[in-house]
């Protein structure tokens, strides 16, 4: 029980990683998605 919990634990830490990586490439392909006035 203890061990899958790790596993899960990395998993979500390894996705949330792979999330900022994927936000930050966008916002530095597309700098007008950032925040627009109006």
């Amino acid at each position: 029980m203890r061990l899958s919990h790790r596993n899960e634990y990395r998993t979500i830490q390894a996705l949330s990683y792979a999330q900022n990586l994927f936000l930050a490439r966008c916002e530095a392909r597309h700098p007008a998605l950032e925040v627009t006035p109006g």
